[in-house]
């Protein structure tokens, strides 16, 4: 895959990125227009804002054509846009999560095995503080 030269906007000395598509350009604007970003930052914005666009022409396609198709052998199966959706669902969570950005609060917002990790301990946390309030 070729590298992409960032092209800066003299007034504002942010990347300017033109060749997305709405919701992608809007992620962008957002991002950029909030955030100092780094080199490696600003590579995962790009394919972020670039799954955003993806997901939206999926959308366009599982809309028009419906969750399911009519193969050429007859029968119903599932579109592929559908596969493929949730496929660029699980890379935008990823590449967000590795952007790493605050939240309003200026915390790091934790990625998924953060979250599950915080939910796992919790649950054992309160399991065993029930145990021990009977045993006690």
């Amino acid at each position: 895959m070729g590298t992409t030269s960032l092209r800066m906007d003299d007034k504002m000395k942010q990347p300017v990125r033109p060749e997305f598509l709405e919701r992608g350009q809007e992620f962008w604007n957002a991002i950029v227009g909030k955030y100092d970003l780094s080199e490696s930052e600003i590579a995962l914005l790009i394919e972020a804002c670039r799954t955003i666009d993806i997901l939206d022409s999926l959308d366009q396609s599982i809309r028009a054509e419906g969750p399911t198709i009519l193969t050429d052998a007859g029968r119903t199966a599932v579109n592929p846009a559908v596969a493929a959706a949730n496929n660029a669902r699980t890379t935008l969570r990823q590449l967000i999560s590795a952007l790493a950005l605050p939240d309003d609060a200026g915390e790091r917002v934790p990625g998924g095995y953060a979250m599950r990790g915080k939910t796992g301990a919790a649950a054992r946390w309160s399991k065993s503080r029930r145990t021990a309030s009977r045993a006690g």
